[in-house]
Formats: structure tokens, C-alpha cells, sequence
């Protein structure tokens, strides 16, 4: 899991065939990028151990809401009765053989 992140975007390239995708989301709302991976796991219906996946997920607190170490104060989001949030988060699909260096709230990607 990462946190205190400056910016809210990730990258993942596949620099043989020059794609790639990439995720902006707000930091304010999503705290923690949680990394989370399963290889040849996931024995029983569907995957019969074909699941081979990696994935950074932009998310609003630890698990279950738990405190960061030290601390005495949930990191769950806290709604009040009626209450609505709402944050836009963009998904983009690029072309690039080097990587990339930012992807901007808008969903701009600009590569290395």
C-alpha cells in the first residue's frame, strides 16, 4: 500500500508492444493506493488457478478502516445522514515504448 502521495495517477507500460494504461484520480479522496496481485491463485470456479493479475487500486482508507499505525483515528469516509461525495476518476489507454512521466487529472498522458 502506498500513501501520502503528492499526485493521484499510475502507469503500467508494456514497452514490447508499445501500450500502456494509466488511472488519475484525486489524492484529497483516495488516500492509499493499494498494490494487490494474484498469481495462479484463485483455485476453485472460475479461475482454476488461470488468474495471473497485478493491480495498484486508488483507495479511501486502510482495510476495513482501521487507523495507520500510531494512530487512534479510523481511516474510514465518513458520510452524514444524506450525504453525498462524488470524485472523478479517468482511465486511459496510450502508445508508448518508454513509459510515461505524468497523467494529469484531465487524463493527459505525457510520456518519457
Amino acid at each position: 500500500m502506498f500513501k501520502n502521495q503528492k499526485e493521484g495517477w499510475y502507469a503500467v507500460t508494456n514497452p514490447d508492444r508499445g501500450v500502456g494504461f494509466g488511472l488519475a484520480y484525486p489524492v484529497e479522496t483516495f488516500k492509499y493506493l493499494w498494490y494487490w496481485q494474484v498469481f495462479g491463485g484463485g483455485s476453485g470456479y472460475p479461475w482454476y488457478g488461470r488468474s495471473y493479475n497485478v493491480s495498484p487500486e486508488p483507495f479511501t482508507s486502510m482495510a476495513a478502516g482501521v487507523p495507520e499505525p500510531g494512530s487512534d483515528e479510523r481511516t474510514s469516509m465518513i458520510f452524514a445522514p444524506g450525504e453525498t461525495k462524488s470524485a472523478t476518476v479517468r482511465a486511459v489507454v496510450y502508445e508508448s515504448t518508454t513509459g510515461v512521466s505524468h497523467i494529469s487529472q484531465d487524463g493527459q498522458v505525457t510520456n518519457r
